[in-house]
């Protein structure tokens, strides 16, 4: 005759006791599944938020860039772009500074005195500027390849927890028809 198993080893607890059945393991396997790629998903939204926090930092840069660009009227590569608060990423050197820093007030560099500005004015080349906006803009395209793998790996993640979820509402179903069944034949 064959041993019939009825239960598992859980260290601490023997199931041969405890009223715990293999539908019941299945299930909170299942919980912990769902716990688990829901803690999963949520990573996956923080960090596509912080992605698209990235990306519209580098839009509202590119725009403040190319006003500039299109407030200074230069024609050629070496004509002059006054940039408010310079170009922070940037490798290229302002040719000309308009002020200076100091504790926290901007002092104006053409005599102009104290004024309450937090910026420093620096004077770049047009092709500078140019080749800044096409850095800033390659930099933006990676961010939205990287968006839109992230968003691949989300949608994957979420038809991953929405079969989990539909299998733990199925093992439901199933242990309400076997205990409605357990009823029905204790009425007969």
């Amino acid at each position: 005759m064959s041993e019939r198993v009825t239960g598992a080893e859980v260290p601490g607890m023997d199931l041969y006791d405890a009223p715990v059945d293999i539908d019941d393991l299945a299930f909170m396997s299942l919980i912990a599944c769902l716990d688990e790629s829901t803690e999963a998903l949520l990573d996956r939204m923080r960090a596509l938020r912080e992605l698209n926090g990235q990306k519209r930092a580098l839009n509202d840069e590119i725009d403040r860039l190319s006003r500039a660009l299109e407030a200074s009227g230069a024609d050629s590569d070496d004509d002059e772009v006054v940039v408010e608060g310079g170009m922070t990423g940037s490798q290229a050197k302002p040719s000309q500074s308009f002020g200076r820093v100091e504790q926290g007030l901007t002092v104006e560099g053409s005599g102009g005195g104290d004024s309450e500005q937090s910026t420093v004015s620096a004077t770049y080349t047009r092709k500078q500027v140019q080749d800044e906006i096409e850095r800033l803009r390659r930099q933006l395209e990676d961010l939205g390849s990287s968006s839109e793998i992230m968003l691949i790996d989300l949608n994957r993640l979420m038809s991953k927890r929405n079969e989990a979820i539909q299998l733990t509402s199925n093992i439901l179903a199933s242990t309400h028809q076997s205990a409605m069944a357990v009823i029905a034949n204790f009425k007969v």
